[in-house]
């Protein structure tokens, strides 16, 4: 494979894109691989991480772009760890984070790469769109505002589109210690937390992602049951400080929210059903019933997302669907 060699004009910044997948060659052919190397205005290299894909990687494919390196298959450990290992590879003075089956505008890097160094700022994100597997706009979720981020953070995950959306100084990353391998759905949350506490934070209102909930993370069992609780104890010193109460029926019904945007109805019906029990919830009781509800029947009482009704031109050059 290529030697992830980074080509630098002058005067552009150099970024590094890590890019963890398992078995989903053809995804990452189509989704990922092309919207990193589609960036303009920056120099780019590519970390593709093999999390431990059980079929070999395709020849003749994007993966022999000159700029795209290939962390050949690893033993299967989890998304936290395959994003580390190309931490650890990452040459660039930027590092940003990018899911196999997501999409970026070609400006992507370059803006957020302007507006982080334009506020003094560590890392920065933009506003998103939640999309179907044809890349049709589902959800608009837009930026929130950096001020008192970690606040916003430790009452939930406000950076929306996950890992797809962060783009980093590599030092503040580094000195964050990457992601915490112990966790799986909630890994960028984590490390969001940590970031925000270290360093400050640039945002764009600009919709330059197109991010997909249905991934290979939300399949985890385990992650649904026990993840939230141990976030909050990993992080309630840091709530402590920034006089923030941890919610914890809030912090579950996330991850059901999560289940449920993800289309599996009924996982999510069982993780709100289980936070409603044990906290004794009404709203997380009334979320297991209405996330098994008709389509239809959800949206008049409010629980399904509206529709996006005009999406990004950028969104078409990656699906003729997206229209």
């Amino acid at each position: 494979m290529a030697n992830g060699t980074t080509y630098k004009n002058a005067g552009q910044p150099d970024v590094s894109v890590v890019i963890p997948t398992r078995d989903r060659w053809p995804v990452l052919a189509s989704r990922g691989l092309p919207a990193a190397l589609r960036q303009e205005g920056v120099a780019v290299e590519v970390i593709v991480v093999d999390d431990g894909s059980t079929d070999p990687p395709p020849e003749g494919s994007a993966l022999e772009d000159r700029r795209v390196k290939l962390i050949a298959k690893q033993e299967r450990r989890g998304v936290g760890a395959a994003r580390n290992a190309g931490i650890g590879e990452a040459r660039g003075s930027w590092i940003a984070f990018l899911d196999d089956d997501d999409v970026w505008a070609p400006s992507k890097l370059a803006s957020m790469v302007e507006a982080i160094e334009a506020h003094d700022a560590d890392f920065g994100f933009s506003s998103a769109l939640m999309v179907d597997d044809r890349l049709r706009p589902v959800w608009l979720r837009p930026a929130p505002s950096p001020a008192r981020l970690v606040s916003q953070l430790l009452d939930g995950n406000v950076i929306p589109g996950g890992a797809s959306n962060i783009v980093a100084r590599r030092s503040i990353v580094e000195r964050c210690g990457g992601f915490d391998e112990n966790f799986s759905a909630l890994a960028d949350w984590d490390l969001w937390l940590r970031l925000a506490d270290a360093g400050t934070a640039a945002a764009s209102p600009d919709v330059l992602l197109a991010y997909r909930r249905e991934t290979w993370v939300l399949h985890d069992s385990e992650a649904h049951r026990a993840e939230p609780a141990r976030l909050m104890r990993k992080h309630e010193e840091l709530a402590r400080r920034h006089g923030v109460s941890l919610n914890w029926p809030k912090y579950e019904q996330w991850m059901g929210r999560s289940l449920f945007q993800a289309r599996r109805r009924r996982a999510a019906a069982r993780s709100f059903l289980a936070t409603g029990l044990r906290h004794r919830d009404r709203r997380s009781l009334a979320w297991a019933v209405r996330a098994l509800l008709p389509a239809n029947l959800k949206k008049q009482l409010g629980f399904a997302p509206s529709a996006v009704r005009r999406p990004p031109a950028w969104l078409r050059h990656y699906d003729p669907a997206a229209r």
